[in-house]
């Protein structure tokens, strides 16, 4: 980026209630983008190819500045997130561990906060004794994968269907 390139309001400088509904922090070079290529279509001499590079730079410049908020806003985000304390014991292994509800209800004010979305599935992992879970997180424009492959529990009195089962954090 030169010296000369806007760029966006970092979200540290923002109010935190323009955070908070996820109110735009753009310059104004995307909307002045929106109107060269809206000057340009409206010419009937306007170059096809233009248009077209006109409009990849527009959506470029689109992504780094979604890319650049869903990092700031991680940050933010990461930088409230409490400490979990494992407060349930298991007497099969005799350690201790959080309950799935107790972290979900201690971080999802803060992911809804500042507007992040995920999405859960499974993939497949390269470990055949293993369990991909992945995790799609989304806010604003801007997506990230994310993945961690899980042991199926195979502590206990379970069939094998709940070993897996147990494996998985939904």
């Amino acid at each position: 980026m030169n010296a000369a390139e806007p760029k966006a309001q970092p979200l540290a400088k923002m109010g935190s209630s323009q955070l908070q509904t996820g109110e735009s922090a753009l310059p104004n070079h995307a909307s002045s983008m929106v109107e060269v290529i809206a000057r340009a279509a409206a010419d009937p001499n306007t170059d096809v190819s233009k248009m077209e590079r006109l409009y990849a730079m527009l959506k470029e410049e689109n992504a780094r500045i979604a890319e650049q908020q869903f990092n700031e806003a991680m940050a933010a985000a990461q930088a409230e997130m409490p400490m979990i304390i494992k407060r349930s014991t298991n007497p099969s292994t005799n350690s201790k561990y959080a309950k799935l509800e107790a972290m979900a209800k201690a971080i999802m004010p803060i992911i809804e906060k500042y507007k992040f979305s995920l999405k859960f599935s499974e993939g497949d992992s390269p470990n055949a004794a293993k369990i991909r879970v992945t995790c799609k997180v989304s806010m604003g424009g801007h997506s990230e994968d994310y993945h961690v492959d899980l042991t199926p529990d195979d502590m206990g009195m379970k069939g094998s269907a709940s070993k897996t089962q147990s494996a998985r954090p939904w």
